[in-house]
């Protein structure tokens, strides 16, 4: 029997065989200390929340999955550590100590530091963090990481690893993961923000010992994110409000766009001066839509890191179903 087309794109389904494959790793890990690398997700100052930490020692078995795209950045950023690694000890750099593991048991602090740098008395540690285009050209000092928390969390971790290795400098080496970019970031010991981790890690030891929790924050946007806002705040509705609409003219807008969006030029002013205009003025205060129009179109969007508004139509239904 002859193989077609349609049995070679079935068979070579990579798509399904990435979803598997990182289905079947999904998993949770006991945590036993306070990581370094997400203690700046704590830490108050950096608008971070201590009983997220104490989640995370005591109720791991509770925590929320990544989905699967979030894997994939994450055994991608893995990649890209071991290339830039690798290729700083090609340029001449003496890279040492690479994944060294350690153990802080005074404020049951661990960390894994990917390198560390010998120059000339010094070893200053250093850490490799890809990142999209636009975050990459944002940052170049040590204060654009205020920009994001995520960004904020690089801060207390490379200050945890300073402070414990008793050395006043790290770096930070970032990487674009489109273009393959690289540059660096010196950082000199914060001692400020040092010590607030500290001060942060040994209250959710005492909460860990005793089993009790700290106060929860209020703050939507840090607890929307939450992969314990289940249990923190079950009685809690997180996520994009949705909005019902029955408007017929927009639906009859969005039918004709749809069924003419290869003709650029004729339907251009009816998407910038009509069809957008309408789905960005049903956006809640923080700039997202979720909106179900007529029965027939799921409409969802919000802005993206440049802050230009994105959004995306699905079809959920026909006139012949409302």
């Amino acid at each position: 029997m002859a193989i077609t087309i349609n049995e070679i794109i079935e068979a070579f389904d990579i798509r399904g065989a990435q979803d598997n494959y990182y289905e079947n790793r999904k998993k949770r890990y006991a945590s036993y200390t306070n990581r370094a690398s997400s203690i700046g997700y704590f830490v108050p100052s950096l608008n971070g929340c201590q009983r997220k930490g104490v989640y995370e020692r005591l109720n791991w078995r509770d925590k929320q999955l990544f989905d699967t795209q979030s894997y994939i950045r994450f055994e991608e950023g893995n990649r890209q550590e071991e290339h830039v690694l690798s290729d700083l000890k090609k340029w001449g750099f003496d890279i040492i100590k690479q994944q060294d593991d350690f153990i802080w048991e005074k404020y049951q602090i661990s960390g894994h530091i990917d390198g560390k740098w010998k120059y000339k008395d010094i070893e200053p540690p250093v850490e490799i963090k890809s990142m999209s285009p636009f975050i990459f050209q944002k940052v170049g000092v040590y204060e654009d990481l205020n920009k994001e928390s995520w960004l904020r969390a690089y801060k207390a971790q490379i200050n945890i690893y300073m402070l414990y290795h008793n050395i006043e400098f790290g770096i930070f080496v970032c990487k674009d993961k489109s273009s393959g970019a690289i540059k660096p970031i010196v950082v000199e010991m914060d001692y400020q923000l040092a010590e607030d981790c500290l001060q942060t890690a040994e209250i959710i030891n005492e909460h860990v010992k005793n089993k009790t929790y700290p106060d929860q924050i209020n703050d939507h946007k840090v607890c929307e994110k939450c992969l314990y806002n289940h249990i923190c705040m079950p009685d809690v509705e997180f996520g994009i409000p949705l909005k019902i609409s029955e408007d017929k003219k927009a639906v009859q807008n969005i039918d004709y766009y749809l069924a003419n969006k290869f003709k650029k030029k004729e339907i251009e002013h009816l998407w910038n001066d009509i069809i957008r205009p309408s789905i960005m003025a049903e956006c809640d205060d923080e700039g997202r839509v979720n909106l179900i129009l007529g029965k027939k179109y799921h409409i969802t969007g919000k802005k993206d890191a440049r802050g230009t508004f994105r959004s995306r139509i699905d079809l959920i239904g026909t006139e012949e179903e409302e």
